[in-house]
């Protein structure tokens, strides 16, 4: 064996001249609990601890799947900004997002800074023709940890305090030929005035899954964040004529620093769950209700192509919103019109747990 300096190193005989535990005891080493769980025998066309994961895109926007265009210019048909007014068909996206094996129920996170005309709901970036180099993502996460059985997962976003720049990466890389122009280099995490959103998921069994969503300023100076877990029904039912049944996401209970929703499906194959929301922090802002949106896709601002009807159902989502502002547009999700919240955080850290129960 040779060392980075070129040097032969003898190999070291210590290792295998101590016998292992296992070997005093005679006895063969024990599978490691993620192991079990993955030789756990089942019935079904799903393993238990499979039916749950991270089977979500962090965007769904452009892709060939929900394109209807004549001529199959997916980039043009289902854009970034048309992306929070039309319901998918064939796939969901969100951040950090989770849901069942068929994605008929998802669970993910939203983002606003007080500042963006829109929620932060999915990953941003370039199509093919916006950019100079082909279609490029223009944000940052990182994917921390996950297990086979998706057992523990974590990841991280970074999401700025400032302005998110959407038109100018877009009309900045459309004029430039040579190196792109990134989301760094636009200067809005100068000062470090990013948030850093931890996200974990734990799984207490195959559906019992507890979220742990941290929040961390790391700016000079206090900043707002408002965080929006989304839970939600994949539209399944609005491509048949005539349109299938909807399922429904109600509140269950409520105490003061918790919330319980229930689904109730219409059929045996979406799921039902109890969705437990608590929050813990000194510094933020509570939310005194729950809302509900079913978002339609809005023929004043869309085009209506492609199969379904003219106004098409969208996705069933859950807002924590602050009833002292205006009443939100149910056909929308921009910001400015609504400030949805579950808290809002005004200095370090902040904390909120979650438990999705089936």
């Amino acid at each position: 064996m040779a060392s980075s300096h070129g040097r032969d190193i003898p190999e070291s005989k210590t290792a295998a001249a101590t016998p292992s535990s296992s070997q005093l005891s005679g006895k063969p080493p024990s599978a490691s609990k993620e192991k079990s769980r993955l030789n756990e025998t089942y019935q079904g066309p799903v393993a238990p601890w499979h039916k749950w994961g991270p089977y979500v895109s962090e965007r769904s926007w452009g892709g060939v799947r929900e394109d209807y265009s004549p001529w199959g210019t997916a980039w043009d048909f289902l854009t970034h900004d048309m992306a929070r007014s039309k319901a998918y068909r064939w796939g969901e996206d969100g951040i950090a997002g989770i849901c069942d094996r068929y994605q008929l129920l998802v669970f993910a996170l939203a983002f606003w800074n007080g500042r963006d005309a829109i929620l932060k709901e999915r990953m941003f970036g370039l199509s093919s023709p916006e950019g100079n180099h082909g279609e490029d993502v223009k944000e940052y996460w990182f994917y921390l940890d996950n297990t086979p059985t998706h057992s523990y997962m974590r990841m991280l976003y970074k999401y700025p305090q400032e302005e998110f720049p959407y038109a100018r990466l877009v009309a900045e890389n459309a004029q430039r030929r040579g190196p792109e122009v990134e989301l760094l280099d636009t200067g809005v995490f100068d000062q470090d005035r990013y948030f850093d959103i931890f996200i974990e998921y734990a799984k207490a069994g195959p559906e019992d899954i507890c979220i742990r969503v941290e929040a961390f300023n790391r700016g000079p100076e206090p900043a707002r964040l408002h965080l929006l877990p989304h839970l939600w029904f994949r539209n399944t039912w609005a491509w048949t004529d005539p349109p299938g049944s909807e399922p429904s996401i109600a509140r269950a209970t409520r105490g003061k620093n918790h919330i319980t929703l229930v689904t109730t499906p219409t059929l045996r194959r979406f799921p039902t769950c109890n969705f437990h929301i608590r929050w813990a922090s000194t510094t933020c802002t509570l939310p005194p209700a729950v809302k509900y949106f079913l978002r339609t896709m809005k023929p004043t601002r869309l085009a209506h192509t492609g199969p379904g009807p003219p106004i098409v159902s969208h996705t069933l989502r859950t807002h924590f919103t602050d009833m002292s502002s205006t009443e939100s547009n149910a056909s929308s999700t921009k910001a400015g019109r609504s400030r949805a919240s579950i808290t809002a955080m005004t200095w370090r850290r902040v904390t909120l747990w979650s438990c999705i129960c089936g």
